[in-house]
C-alpha cells in the first residue's frame, strides 16, 4: 500500500470520526458515549494502543459538552464539597 493510499483511507476515517468530536446536543452526546464504549472494548492497557488517542479525544469532547450543562455542574460541585453534617463518632453506651 502506498502512502497516498494510506492517507486516503485515513481521510475517509476522519470524515466519520471528527463529527463525533463536535457534540452540540444530546443526540451527539449519546453517539460519543457509544463510540467510547466500543473503543473501550477494543482497547488494551498497552501504552501504544492505537485506540487510546481516540478515547482521549472523545473523552475531552464529552467533558467539554457536559460542562455546559448547569445541572451537571451543580451536581459536580455538590459532590466535591465537604459534607455538611458530621457523623456521630462518640461511642454508644451499652445497656
Amino acid at each position: 500500500m502506498t502512502i497516498s493510499e494510506t492517507l486516503s483511507i485515513y481521510e475517509d476515517f476522519l470524515k466519520s470520526f471528527v463529527p463525533l468530536l463536535k457534540i452540540e446536543d444530546e443526540k451527539g452526546h449519546r453517539k460519543a458515549l457509544i463510540a467510547v464504549d466500543l473503543l473501550w472494548e477494543r482497547s488494551s492497557d498497552d501504552e501504544l494502543d492505537p485506540y487510546a488517542p481516540l478515547l482521549v479525544l472523545l473523552a475531552d469532547a464529552i467533558e467539554k459538552y457536559e460542562l455546559l450543562d448547569p445541572e451537571l455542574n451543580n451536581f459536580i460541585e455538590r459532590s466535591n464539597a465537604p459534607p455538611t453534617h458530621k457523623a456521630n463518632t462518640e461511642p454508644k453506651e451499652s445497656i
